[in-house]
């Protein structure tokens, strides 16, 4: 709703204005809205230099709203990205938990989206990621706008 309150998105600056329209994606996927994926692709510039963290985030977006369409094919695009991502940004301990996440996301696929089949293989990275609670990291290198546990708890609801 507050996202909503916003009266003139147009007045924010661009790097305020691609957020925004991340954090209402989000809002609107865990709302069970339809997201218009293709709107937000467009209007956010994807693997730009300057927004390393964002584009887990933007992944992950992707990832959420076509399990939620069951649209599973275009999953395993998206996974590999995001290996993709993790072999060349994620190289320190401050990235743990994003490391983890593209773990999960890799067994989702493994798992031929298949909910206990993914239950049972993303098993040991769901209990690391309760274990490496998010208010243990810096909110500045953090690239999880909604928690990990909760993307995942959102993957289990649509299989």
């Amino acid at each position: 709703r507050i996202l909503n309150d916003i009266k003139n998105v147009k007045s924010l600056s661009q790097a305020d204005q691609e957020n925004y329209l991340i954090y209402k994606t989000f809002a609107e996927l865990f709302n069970d809205q339809k997201v218009r994926l293709g709107k937000v692709l467009n209007e956010v510039p994807i693997f730009s230099s300057h927004k390393r963290g964002q584009n887990i985030s933007i992944l992950t977006i992707r990832i959420l709203a076509n399990v939620q369409r069951k649209e599973f094919g275009k999953v395993g695009d998206q996974v590999e990205a995001l290996k993709r991502y993790a072999g060349r940004y994620l190289r320190n301990n401050d990235n743990y938990r994003s490391y983890l996440w593209i773990k999960i996301c890799i067994r989702l696929v493994q798992s031929k989206f298949n909910k206990k089949a993914f239950i049972r293989k993303s098993r040991e990275e769901y209990e690391l990621l309760k274990a490496n609670p998010l208010k243990n990291y810096r909110k500045e290198l953090s690239s999880e706008i909604v928690r990990f546990e909760d993307c995942y708890e959102f993957i289990l609801s649509n299989l």
